[in-house]
């Protein structure tokens, strides 16, 4: 599904960016506007638990997806500890933990996104591209990928669209600069980027946004900054 997204209209400064709102009490403007603090992965002794996690994220109830996330987020964690060292903190965290289980951490990944947890379907589509590249390699085929790429879409514009500050900038980075979901697109960058401004200023410095509206033509600033106060309007209050 297609999302279009919105900016803010204002005075036209010829090949820079716009002077956004003032800041004060942007929180209370746009209430709806919220962030993740991330999967919390499971506390010490990891391995004893993936059983009991197992089990409950396989019962199909509302704490299902929850328990999926953070058995991805455990298995994760083991994996990367592995990968730094061996021993000590990888045996104390994940000791006994097999291959086969680090293998299903995509897959509970995925559970945990198609369940609905906003959470999970927001770390889904900002890593799904690298787990399936690190679980199938070049073994992937045209249509997993064409799958994968098409979920984390969805699962971005959906969030999105209930002014995740999150998903916005990971919109933003790969239309600045190009990505594994979408192509580069300098016009839409700088919607996503007046959003991203206007919801947390502290994100965009000044001379990235002046840089980025020196690349536009003003008629192309206008749109961009009017679709942003449509959609800013629209979702975020």
């Amino acid at each position: 599904m297609k999302f279009i997204f919105f900016a803010i209209v204002g005075a036209m400064i010829p090949w820079a960016a716009q002077a956004l709102p003032d800041a004060s009490n942007r929180s209370d403007a746009y209430p709806k506007a919220f962030s993740f603090n991330g999967i919390p992965a499971p506390d010490t002794l990891f391995h004893q638990q993936i059983p009991l996690l197992k089990k409950q994220a396989s019962t199909g109830t509302a704490d299902a997806s929850a328990k999926a996330a953070s058995l991805y987020e455990g298995l994760r964690k083991c994996r990367d500890l592995r990968e730094q060292s061996s021993g000590g903190k990888a045996d104390a965290y994940c000791k006994g933990v097999t291959q086969a289980d680090l293998d299903s951490a995509f897959s509970w990944l995925t559970t945990a996104a198609e369940g609905g947890l906003p959470e999970a379907t927001y770390v889904y589509a900002t890593s799904a591209m690298d787990e399936e590249k690190r679980l199938l390699g070049t073994r992937a085929s045209t249509s997993i990928k064409y799958e994968v790429v098409g979920k984390s879409r969805n699962y971005l514009e959906t969030l999105a669209q209930s002014c995740n500050v999150d998903a916005l900038r990971t919109l933003y980075d790969q239309r600045l600069k190009g990505g594994s979901l979408y192509e580069k697109d300098a016009a839409k960058a700088y919607a996503f980027q007046t959003e991203l401004a206007t919801l947390k200023p502290a994100l965009i410095a000044k001379p990235e946004r002046d840089s980025l509206a020196s690349q536009l033509t003003p008629e192309q600033t206008s749109a961009a900054e009017a679709e942003a106060a449509t959609y800013l309007s629209s979702r975020c209050r």
